[in-house]
């Protein structure tokens, strides 16, 4: 297994934005699109958020978007839900 797999990176993003950057808005931000995986038709994601990633998580973030559009992942519904419930991720209003 490699680091680009996306069950590799599905749980590098998940124990990160959960343990060692829990709470900042990097974590947030990551949080957003891993959450934006599994609640896929709401929006979730502020792409101006992603500044906040360094190199790292955005090719983490990067890959479990590709992985996403490429039919290979689905975010754990016990994750996301947790994710969504830690950062208080709710989905944003549609523009009417």
């Amino acid at each position: 297994m490699t680091e680009t797999e996306p069950a590799v990176v599905e749980r590098l993003v998940y124990e990160w934005c959960t343990h060692e950057a829990r709470g900042t808005h990097s974590a947030r931000a990551l949080a957003q699109i891993y959450a934006s995986c599994y609640l896929s038709d709401t929006p979730l994601l502020n792409f101006a958020d992603l500044k906040a990633l360094d190199e790292t998580r955005l090719n983490w973030a990067l890959m479990l978007i590709r992985a996403y559009v490429e039919g290979d992942f689905t975010a754990p519904w016990p994750r996301a839900v947790a994710l969504c419930a830690l950062y208080d991720l709710m989905p944003a209003e549609a523009a009417a």
